[in-house]
């Protein structure tokens, strides 16, 4: 019994065998680089230099050039008399034009609001009353030729209904009459509309695009001074909207 007892206490203090895997050593935790509580260094951008760079891509000025592309629909025409012919058809083409525009951000400006941003009231001004000037003559000839297809049409409604054939005459007169200020009140109204249209929507009818690039540079200088921007950082901007290698 007490031999039995005596291995007992020497298997007890014998090493581990060399085949048990050695208990897990747990590492103390390292400390971060930058702990939590100290400041980003100056040169990374933070959150309100962030914000900046998106406003000033929102807001800053570009001028870009333009090819607008006009369709114009096939016509046909036919030649004969009641009881034959032939039809000739001419088909439509594309004109390309050449235009530019002022941009801010990706939203095409027209050109009051243009002269607004970059400080111009009193071209902006002297702009708004030409276009205002055309609108009103377009209207004023829109509504002569809205009368004048009434007109017609209360003619043809008189003839219908005369019993005379003086007042169908004086009905007829009416007739063509409104017939012919309707379609030249239209026709010639398009003419000063289109033209108000042009000058609001094109700035190459009324500026000098050289000059309007030294006012959009001058206003994209102001603009990120304002936002607290270097050069370098405003025109890494401008770069990245280009596709541009920085």
């Amino acid at each position: 019994m007490g031999w039995v007892g005596l291995s007992l206490a020497a298997l007890a203090s014998d090493p581990a065998p060399s085949g048990a895997a050695p208990e897990p050593m747990v590492e103390a935790p390292r400390p971060l680089a930058i702990p939590a509580d100290t400041p980003a260094p100056q040169g990374l951008p933070g959150r309100e230099r962030a914000s900046a760079l998106r406003t000033y891509a929102r807001k800053h000025l570009a001028v870009h050039s333009l090819a607008e592309v006009y369709a114009t629909p096939a016509t046909t025409t036919w030649w004969g008399g009641r009881w034959g012919g032939f039809a000739t058809t001419t088909p439509g083409y594309l004109v390309a034009s050449d235009t530019w525009a002022v941009f801010e951000g990706e939203h095409r400006l027209d050109v009051p609001s243009y002269l607004h941003l970059v400080g111009d009231d009193a071209s902006k001004e002297r702009l708004d009353h030409r276009i205002s000037a055309h609108r009103s003559a377009g209207t004023a000839l829109a509504v002569v030729g809205v009368a004048g297809l009434t007109a017609t049409f209360a003619g043809l409604v008189g003839m219908e209904v005369a019993n005379t054939l003086a007042a169908q005459r004086q009905w007829s007169a009416i007739s063509l009459g409104g017939l012919g200020a309707g379609v030249g009140g239209l026709v010639i109204g398009s003419f000063p509309a289109t033209r108000a249209r042009r000058l609001a929507t094109y700035p190459d009818r009324t500026l000098d695009r050289r000059q309007v690039e030294e006012a959009v540079e001058a206003y994209d200088v102001r603009l990120a001074t304002e936002l607290g921007l270097s050069p370098e950082q405003a025109l890494r901007v401008e770069q990245r909207e280009r596709g541009e290698p920085r």
